[in-house]
């Protein structure tokens, strides 16, 4: 069978360039934005195992057999994972920073951790998929799990998003609607012509939708100063309080700033905040230092993570 894998190699770039421009871009670490991260790895790991596959799949005797089972369970795992992910992803979404319950923990881990068992015992059982005498790729019996396994993660997105969509944006309800679409009618195309590798295509355009609806990046930064900005000191701040981790934050009132205003004029006051936010990211690390008013700052880290003494002796 030839395979036709333009959409494939297609949904690599997609993928590519929005993991890219997102970690160009990454600020701090929310729960969304790791959730992403997970599952933009997820994609990108399926999409060039996939591609993979299908040349050893066109090319059997080149390659051992095991190597074939390798690959084929890489690309089957992470596919349905980046379903699982997106279904995780849009439970976070609805949620803020409220705990995910353990049944919903349940929905997102039982049937990927089934279909892990599945496809890691199938070069054994070959219930999942199997290669006969001249290495040709066949179906086992329990193939078509997988796709609902897959599926069930849609369509659990699908009613998710529908029952929490007034906390959602428009263009979150829109990638849940596309993703459902897009899945539904790439699976049908694979049942019916298996040569036709769209699913893939698929998951990157849905993936780019969801990296375009994600929160905005400068909304976390002070443009002017270089530094954090308020909403992101209480995004860090409660990410560790959430997590039980021990850190410290150091805070730093800046005295006679008003005067300077006042003989120097408000554009040298600015000036003297900038070198002073300079100062604390020399420091301290840019990724540390938050403006909390025009006069207050925090350096927020773990306790081991900086040499605390030294700094405050420093400033």
């Amino acid at each position: 069978m030839k395979y036709i894998i333009h959409y494939d190699i297609a949904a690599i770039f997609v993928v590519l360039a929005a993991m890219v421009h997102f970690l160009y871009k990454k600020t701090i670490s929310t729960r969304q934005t790791r959730i992403f991260t997970l599952l933009i790895l997820a994609a990108i790991v399926s999409n060039i195992a996939d591609l993979i596959s299908i040349y050893l799949i066109e090319n059997p005797r080149e390659v051992p057999l095991w190597l074939h089972f390798t690959v084929n369970e890489i690309y089957l795992i992470t596919f349905n994972a980046t379903a699982a992910v997106y279904y995780g992803y849009i439970i976070g979404v609805t949620r803020g920073r409220e705990r995910i319950s353990k049944w919903e923990m349940t929905r997102i881990l039982l049937p990927i951790s089934i279909d892990i068992v599945l496809v890691l015992s199938t070069p054994f059982t070959q219930a999942v998929f199997y290669f006969d005498s001249g290495k040709n790729y066949l179906h086992g019996r329990l193939f078509m799990v997988l796709y609902a396994f897959a599926l069930f993660y849609v369509l659990a997105s699908l009613v998710h998003t529908i029952r929490y969509r007034k906390t959602m944006t428009l263009l979150q309800n829109a990638t849940v609607y596309f993703y459902t679409i897009s899945s539904f009618g790439a699976v049908i195309l694979q049942i019916y012509f298996s040569n036709l590798m769209v699913a893939q295509f698929a998951v990157a355009i849905s993936v780019l939708l969801i990296y375009l609806s994600l929160e905005n990046p400068s909304d976390y930064g002070d443009k002017i100063l270089g530094v954090y900005n308020a909403l992101a000191f209480h995004e860090v701040v409660s990410s560790y309080i959430e997590k039980d981790k021990d850190f410290r934050v150091a805070g730093i009132q800046i005295e006679g700033l008003r005067y300077v205003g006042e003989m120097l004029g408000v554009k040298n006051q600015q000036q003297v905040v900038k070198s002073i936010a300079a100062f604390f990211v020399q420091a301290a690390g840019s990724r540390r230092v938050f403006a909390l008013t025009d006069t207050r700052f925090a350096i927020v880290e773990k306790k081991k993570a900086l040499d605390w003494s030294g700094l405050i002796e420093e400033i």
